[in-house]
């Protein structure tokens, strides 16, 4: 995206606004995708934002106006916290416990090898357009979104917090807080 503002004939640092407003969006939200993920559950939560980053691959390939980019740029770090704090989360669900540090580990993996590809990648998708590298984003979010409806999503009971004891206690008929 550095490379598009760029070519829109932006400056530098305006380029470099996108990067710092996504990464703070996604590292300040990161907590909260986290509680979401945990209260509404991590696939719809996969689900939900695998969709929005597809949203986001067609703004970005037609957008044209600086707030207009920086805007999508705060929402999609959001969204992208969401996606990786459900990930990791379902992620300890699917490694079997004896072998969650292994797991995990090649997980981290997997992302430090995104890291490093995802670079030469991009500019190499950049090379055939814009339009190109945003359709391929797009295509990405299909399938994480197809990858996501294939995991089932365990349901664990929350009886955590106000709501939790209320319902514990009220079914004993020692709190009179529930109905």
């Amino acid at each position: 995206m550095p490379f598009r503002i760029l070519s829109l004939g932006k400056s530098k640092s305006q380029a470099g606004l996108f990067l710092g407003f996504i990464t703070y969006a996604s590292a300040f939200s990161a907590p909260l995708g986290g509680a979401l993920a945990d209260r509404v559950g991590k696939k719809p939560i996969l689900l939900a934002s695998s969709a929005t980053i597809l949203c986001f691959s067609v703004v970005y390939a037609q957008a044209t106006q600086l707030w207009l980019i920086l805007l999508t740029a705060v929402v999609h770090g959001v969204f992208w916290s969401a996606l990786l704090a459900s990930s990791a989360a379902m992620m300890i669900g699917i490694i079997p416990d004896t072998r969650h540090a292994e797991g995990l580990g090649y997980w981290g993996l997997a992302s430090t090898l995104a890291i490093a590809a995802a670079p030469a990648a991009g500019l190499w998708l950049l090379q055939r357009g814009w339009g190109w590298l945003c359709f391929r984003m797009g295509s990405l979010a299909v399938g994480m979104f197809l990858i996501a409806l294939r995991f089932p999503e365990k349901r664990v009971q929350r009886t955590g917090g106000l709501e939790g004891f209320c319902r514990r206690h009220w079914l004993r008929n020692e709190c009179s807080c529930l109905p």
